[in-house]
């Protein structure tokens, strides 16, 4: 339940303080620098580009977007995860900026790192909230949030969690 609320207070202020809008440093194609884990789909995404493995992504994101949208619950009466679903794209122990150069790549927005000063002592006090738009039809938008929770405070080298979930919001 304070997840649950943690989540819904997260995203509220990301909302409001707004995204990063950092451009990429380097305009060739970024690769997943992974040594701990292959990721996996059909095959091996590892030496593929960042391009290609954010359109395999996204096209599976919306395949599951497709499949569930006429059961997903509001907000505030469940949750919509999709993290499973999603493990071979994000997944615990992955590199911290990979998740969020990925989730940017597949056309999603990033809040800034750093202590989330609203949520106090909770773990998910220094979590990166991504967010893609799915769809947008009034009177509701349902976007995809993706929760980047690091291994340590303020310390953004690994991913320790990553809660993946279809949200529906009032416009």
């Amino acid at each position: 339940m304070k997840t649950k609320i943690a989540i819904i207070v997260i995203s509220a202020v990301v909302s409001l303080i707004g995204w990063s809008t950092a451009t990429p440093q380097n305009s060739s194609p970024k690769t997943i620098n992974d040594s701990s884990r292959s990721l996996t789909t059909a095959g091996s995404t590892k030496g593929q580009s960042m391009q290609e493995i954010a359109k395999e992504a996204r096209a599976k994101l919306n395949n599951l977007y497709a499949e569930k949208r006429d059961h997903l619950k509001p907000r505030g009466s469940g949750r919509n995860l999709i993290s499973e679903e999603m493990s071979s794209y994000f997944y615990s122990g992955m590199a911290f900026d990979d998740a969020e150069a990925l989730v940017e790549e597949m056309g999603g927005k990033i809040s800034k790192r750093g202590r989330n000063l609203l949520l106090g002592n909770s773990p998910l006090a220094f979590s990166v909230i991504g967010e893609i738009e799915i769809n947008s039809s009034f009177p509701t938008k349902t976007v995809i949030v993706f929760t980047l929770i690091p291994t340590d405070q303020n310390k953004y080298d690994t991913v320790q969690k990553v809660e993946i979930e279809f949200v529906i919001n009032a416009i």
